[in-house]
């Protein structure tokens, strides 16, 4: 495939190409949104845009009119990082290399459910066994291989151990999965049982092995070519998919030590996918080709129930990413027709690329959300009440308003309306329920903030720390706002800190910086259909040092309502929903009755094409996952076509 060239152009001629010259992008735009004639100083602002942003329909494709061929050429605000699965842990290389470039046992249709993939069914059987019955196979932590679980009294159960018990029929869950006969991966090799089992063998000693991987596995053995059994460490209401979404290797990659799968140092990554890798220029560019053997036809899987006409490989013949971190930048390739789709700019430019006839913005609510968490191991930040005063000086609809321009919705909820479904009876109605906890209160803000101080000996204005990464525009902004509503309360001096992603990303990883640093920190997270994500990446102890507890939050008592919500009988299956359901609001009240992170806004996930070129699209809720759910994803009968090359 040809590489297409173009130019880096600076900010000042996009804005002025699109309309938008001399629009205010700093603090300063926004100093006045608290207090306007439009929100009456009461932080809600006007929000029919927002209902307007996110009420879209899905665009279909008329099957006899796609024209086969060309190749989409887009671009990514980041680099790729990693290509190896059990090392990718930022969006931006699970959403460019794995999902593109891999498959799993388990696929989601569009509305999260499981649906057969590289497996064709599963079964599933449980036990009454938790972790905490595992004594007989824990050993001295310094005796230990690769650790699956801790046990209480500080031994730990390890890889070797899980195997014992597996062995012994000691273990709370397990699913056999029935493998497809005829998937081939892109080096011709035939996909086996074997091959799921070193799949998941490849996560010891890797980064996301506690994430993905050992908050649930025992283990996992083939029975003969096409059969797979795992198990699990105790009954799992995500089971399905969580072992059903492991990325599989070929035989070549069994191996490589975690993270060696880079094609800079010559291991290029291979997987069984719609597309296979072609080339890797680092922070430059990146391209994948159509695989044309891959297995899947309509006719190929029992489950198919859409139209005959749909078909059976990506139109597409492959993907050209560049890689171009400003926004600016992007959107001129955009508007100069040197590239089909890019996503992620800044809402002052979405929103008048989305008014522009000439293109769409394509957009669904997001599967994640921003936050702002709290140093809750440092005084006087234990206290929950200066926590949940913060929170009350969050102007979220003001923030959604004139930062985002209607491109998010106001976070009421610890979980995004993505997992409602799971998580909840009745979003909504939980919704209003709970909103009075994050609504805008400055004055019972103050209140709480006051008793603190009193009882902590505290003389206004107590001076904190807020950190942010540097190349999220719109993030930095909405902390400038917040600073704004802090300061303005003569209550808190802040010092804002900015950092580069790399160190940001490293600075929030350090599993010291909980107890070293009490600074306030801002991110975001992409999360699932699962509600578990949206929780256990704030709340869980065994997570701190990674994503997402940065700030060393462990409350026993929300810990053991979390793990309720998935791990026990009484919530796996369709059967015992109602019952997830229950635990999942429980658990939503109470960590809401003593925040240990302020949710700012869920976000809009955006595709800016162009209209003419770009037929089909439609935009994935999670981001992780945008370009290989959109491009071709039969689970969801959905499909893109180019009827232009650029």
């Amino acid at each position: 495939m040809p590489r297409k060239q173009w130019s880096e152009v600076d900010r000042r001629r996009v804005l002025k190409s699109t309309g938008i010259a001399g629009a205010a992008v700093g603090m300063g735009a926004f100093a006045g949104c608290l207090g306007d004639d439009d929100d009456n100083g009461n932080g809600e602002g006007d929000l029919d845009e927002v209902d307007a942003r996110t009420d879209e329909e899905l665009e279909e494709v008329d099957y006899d009119e796609i024209e086969e061929g060309g190749i989409l050429r887009t671009a990514l605000a980041e680099n790729i990082n990693d290509f190896d699965p059990v090392e990718s842990g930022d969006t931006t290389s699970s959403m460019a290399s794995q999902f593109l470039i891999y498959e799993a046992m388990v696929h989601p249709d569009r509305d999260g459910d499981n649906v057969p993939w590289v497996a064709t069914d599963w079964e599933v059987e449980t036990q009454d066994i938790y972790v905490d019955d595992y004594e007989e196979y824990a050993v001295d932590p310094d005796d230990a291989g690769q650790v699956l679980f801790e046990m209480d009294d500080g031994s730990v159960v390890d890889v070797d151990g899980g195997e014992e018990a597996a062995g012994d029929d000691h273990w709370g869950m397990r699913v056999t999965y029935e493998l497809r006969d005829d998937v081939v991966f892109h080096n011709g090799e035939e996909l086996t049982a074997e091959n799921v089992v070193a799949s998941y063998d490849r996560y010891e000693g890797s980064t996301r092995g506690p994430t993905d991987l050992y908050d649930w596995y025992l283990y996992a053995e083939a029975d003969g070519d096409y059969t797979v059994d795992v198990y699990f460490q105790q009954p799992d209401a995500d089971g399905i998919g969580a072992a059903g979404s492991i990325a599989i290797v070929p035989e070549e990659h069994f191996d490589v030590a975690p993270g060696d799968i880079d094609p800079l140092n010559g291991e290029d990554p291979i997987g069984s996918g719609f597309f296979q890798f072609e080339e890797f220029d680092d922070e430059s560019f990146y391209s994948v080709s159509r695989f044309d053997d891959h297995w899947f036809s309509t006719d190929a899987v029992d489950w198919w129930d859409g139209s005959d006409d749909f078909p059976d490989q990506p139109p597409i013949e492959g993907i050209e990413f560049e890689i171009v971190p400003s926004d600016s930048t992007r959107a001129s390739a955009i508007q100069s027709q040197e590239i089909h789709h890019t996503s992620g700019l800044e809402a002052d430019i979405l929103t008048d690329l989305d008014e522009d006839d000439d293109y769409q913005v394509r957009r669904t609510v997001a599967g994640g959300y921003d936050f702002l968490q709290y140093p809750v191991t440092h005084e006087p930040w234990t206290d929950p009440r200066i926590r949940e005063g913060v929170n009350h000086l969050i102007p979220r609809p003001s923030i959604v308003e004139n930062i985002y321009q209607g491109w998010a919705i106001p976070a009421t909820l610890p979980m995004s309306p993505v997992a409602a479904d799971e998580g909840t009876h009745d979003y909504e109605a939980l919704e209003e329920e709970y909103g009075e906890y994050n609504e805008y209160d400055p004055e019972r803000a103050e209140e709480l903030v006051q008793e603190v101080f009193d009882d902590h000996d505290i003389e206004a204005p107590m001076e904190i720390e807020m950190w942010t990464n540097a190349d999220s525009d719109d993030r930095v902004r909405w902390n400038e706002l917040i600073i704004e509503s802090l300061e303005s309360t003569g209550l808190f001096e802040v010092e804002f800190e900015e950092y580069e992603w790399g160190q940001y990303i490293e600075m929030l990883n350090d599993p010291e910086m909980h107890q070293e640093e009490d600074a306030l920190v801002s991110i975001g997270l992409s999360s699932g259909f699962s509600p578990d994500g949206f929780f256990r990446s704030m709340v869980d102890p065994s997570l701190i040092g990674t994503c997402c507890n940065h700030t060393g939050y462990d409350n026993p008592e929300v810990f053991d309502l979390l793990q309720a919500t998935r791990f026990d009988e009484d919530v796996v299956g369709e059967e015992n929903i109602d019952t997830r359901r229950d635990r999942v609001e429980e658990l939503i009240a109470a960590i809401l009755e003593e925040p240990p992170v302020s949710w700012i806004q869920y976000g809009l996930e955006d595709d800016v094409i162009i209209e003419d070129s770009v037929h089909g699209w439609n935009t994935w809720p999670i981001n992780s996952e945008k370009y290989s759910r959109a491009i071709f994803h039969p689970p969801a009968e959905q499909t893109i076509y180019i009827s232009e090359e650029v």
